[in-house]
């Protein structure tokens, strides 16, 4: 998320949703609270677009049991 408004696209959308789900995995510069933040994260952006919501679940799933996450 570039920080230029909200995400209308969901293009945009699948690229930001990647992007959040691939810090997650970063060990040197995440602990528990930021990957709940981005874990967060991606859930808002995969409720606002459904397809993509469909399409990440299993991820997004498997991150939450991986690190013990809400």
């Amino acid at each position: 998320m570039d920080g230029s408004g909200p995400i209308k696209d969901v293009e945009t959308a699948r690229k930001d949703l990647f992007g959040i789900l691939s810090n997650i995995d970063d060990d040197f510069h995440c602990d528990d609270g930021i990957r709940q933040k981005l874990l967060n994260s991606a859930v808002q952006l995969a409720k606002k677009f459904p397809d993509l919501g469909k399409e990440y679940a299993p991820i997004i799933d498997t991150y939450r049991k991986e690190y013990s996450l809400q």
